[in-house]
């Protein structure tokens, strides 16, 4: 009798178990932080103030999650060469990542890497003797990333997040202005709140 209570028990924690290692787990955070592109490829918009969402998707059991961050930067600034004369610049950049995180939980801080690849758009109006002209590209590239977030109560996170990522953009402005090659990734950083479950 007793050895078939044993029994019962120790199959209703296996199966406890692996249904609470089956259950989702997650987080996900607003970012709120600033871009850092290339100074010479941006001149006066290379400081891109920068909001965005990150996402970590998985179970329980899964040795990493799912990221699927989407962020977006934008700046404003004038500029004066030789061959365009004075301009503004309104510039904005688009990124879409998708990879792995791995998050640590030891106890209410929890530390965490991420890489992947990301698709980074980039945008920029040029203004020009009172005329615009607009280019835009998408490329690919790589990212990698990290940070802490404390688990404030049972499902508030508040923490911190730095990331670089790299792609090339080739912008066409058109009618006899030229176009330019630049990277359209760079360092971010900044600050995170959301929920996790």
């Amino acid at each position: 009798m007793l050895a078939r209570a044993l029994l019962l028990l120790w199959t209703a924690a296996l199966l406890g178990t692996s249904a609470s290692a089956a259950d989702p787990r997650g987080n996900a955070n607003l970012f709120l932080g600033r871009k850092v592109l290339d100074s010479g490829d941006w001149q006066s918009v290379d400081r891109q103030d920068e909001l965005g969402v990150l996402l970590s998707l998985g179970r329980a059991d899964w040795p990493v999650f799912i990221a699927v961050d989407l962020l977006a930067a934008t700046d404003e600034g004038d500029i004066d060469n030789d061959f365009r004369g004075p301009a503004t610049l309104d510039a904005r950049t688009y990124e879409a990542a998708f990879g792995v995180r791995k998050i640590w939980a030891p106890g209410s801080t929890h530390p965490y890497v991420g890489a992947g690849i990301v698709w980074v758009t980039a945008k920029v109006d040029l203004t020009s003797f009172g005329e615009t002209f607009d280019a835009n590209d998408s490329a690919l590239g790589p990212w990698v990333g990290g940070g802490v977030f404390w688990r404030l109560g049972r499902r508030i996170n508040l923490g911190i997040d730095a990331r670089w990522s790299a792609a090339e953009v080739f912008l066409d402005y058109g009618r006899g202005l030229g176009a330019d090659k630049l990277k359209a990734g760079g360092l971010h950083g900044g600050i995170t709140l959301g929920a996790g479950w």
